[in-house]
This record gives structure tokens, C-alpha cells and sequence, in this order.
């Protein structure tokens, strides 16, 4: 899952409207509708304001929409992927990213 989804699923959660999600933010609402359709970056900062805003913990969004698996093996993918680099084999880096994280 992508930030940008899980805003728009917690702010749906919510019930609120895109302009009340993002109120005493400095955000506009035009730039946070494109967040939302990841047509615009999300800065972290602003991530965690909007959270904060609407009493949600970055630890709490985080761990309800994107738990941890704890089945990876982040030593084998560092490997294949170090490896894929050392080769300079820019399709098995992709392959070995789009086989174990979800983007």
C-alpha cells in the first residue's frame, strides 16, 4: 500500500472531508487532493502534522497500514540486492524490489 491510500483510508475512516482532514494545516486542499492521488509527494512532516492534528499517533498509522511482516528476510534481500548493484543489473534490483515490497 502506498502513504498516499492509506491517508485517504484513515481520513475516510475518519469521515472527514479532504479540506477538514488537512484544517490548521498550511496545506491546500489542491495539494493535499493530489497527495491523496499520489500525483504529489507526501513530506513526512506533513504526514506527521495532519496526523497529529487529527490525534493520531505516526507509530499508530503506521502499524494499521503497514504491519510489519515479520516473514521477510531483510539479510537475504540486502544481499540480492547489493549483489544486483555490485553487477550493475538494474532488472534484477527491480525484480527483487517488486517480489518482497509493495509500493
Amino acid at each position: 500500500m502506498k502513504i498516499s491510500e492509506a491517508s485517504r483510508k484513515e481520513r475516510k475512516s475518519l469521515g472527514l472531508t479532504q479540506g477538514q482532514m488537512i484544517k490548521e494545516s498550511k496545506i491546500s486542499v489542491t495539494h493535499y487532493s493530489k497527495m491523496e492521488n499520489g500525483q504529489n509527494r507526501i513530506f513526512i512532516d506533513d504526514l506527521i502534522l495532519i496526523l497529529q492534528l487529527r490525534g493520531i499517533s505516526i507509530t499508530q498509522f503506521f502499524k494499521k497500514y503497514f504491519p510489519s511482516n515479520d516473514n521477510i528476510d531483510y539479510s537475504q534481500i540486502s544481499q540480492e540486492l547489493n549483489q544486483a548493484f555490485y553487477d550493475n543489473d538494474v532488472k534484477k534490483s527491480q525484480r527483487v524490489k517488486a517480489e518482497n515490497f509493495e509500493y
